[in-house]
């Protein structure tokens, strides 16, 4: 079983590409909605550079999520691995 999320506009050409490059026989298609939280950046400055993260809260309940792609390049460029720069964040956000 193959799932695939998109937006409307994009369903058609990905019916086309199923159709073309898979097995399938047929598409089930259906529409969902998605809530979402109010969410506001904040910069984090590191030793590195700048990482991006996103800060929300529901109910009293605060969340962040960093940008992945702010610390894959962080990684790459000072050859640092995930868990050395999540550390530094998680002891610094």
């Amino acid at each position: 079983e193959l799932r695939v999320l998109c937006h409307e506009g994009k369903a058609d050409s990905l019916i086309d590409i199923l159709m073309k490059d898979s097995t399938t026989f047929g598409v089930r298609r259906e529409s969902v909605m998605r809530e979402t939280l109010p969410r506001k950046m904040k910069v984090v400055e590191s030793p590195w550079g700048k990482i991006s993260v996103k800060v929300s809260e529901w109910d009293g309940q605060k969340k962040q999520h960093i940008e992945f792609e702010d610390v894959a390049e962080i990684c790459r460029q000072h050859k640092l691995s995930w868990s050395e720069v999540m550390s530094w964040i998680s002891a610094n956000s």
